[in-house]
């Protein structure tokens, strides 16, 4: 059981800790997050409605 508890608080610990002790991994992190969001709510508004439009209207004249 000790050793259930060791490993599981090592785990907790590099999770909870993970941004301060992997300093490359969080400017990463951070900066993907950030990076996705923009081109994904230009794309999703302007996608849609263009190809929304153009599909009902086929399909109904077809």
């Amino acid at each position: 059981m000790q050793g259930s508890v060791d490993g599981g608080q090592s785990a907790t610990v590099s999770h909870v800790g993970s941004p301060p002790p992997p300093p490359g991994l969080a400017p990463p992190t951070d900066v993907a997050p950030p990076s996705p969001p923009p081109p994904l709510l230009t794309a999703p508004p302007m996608p849609p409605s263009a190809l929304v439009p153009p599909p009902p209207s086929s399909n109904s004249r077809s």
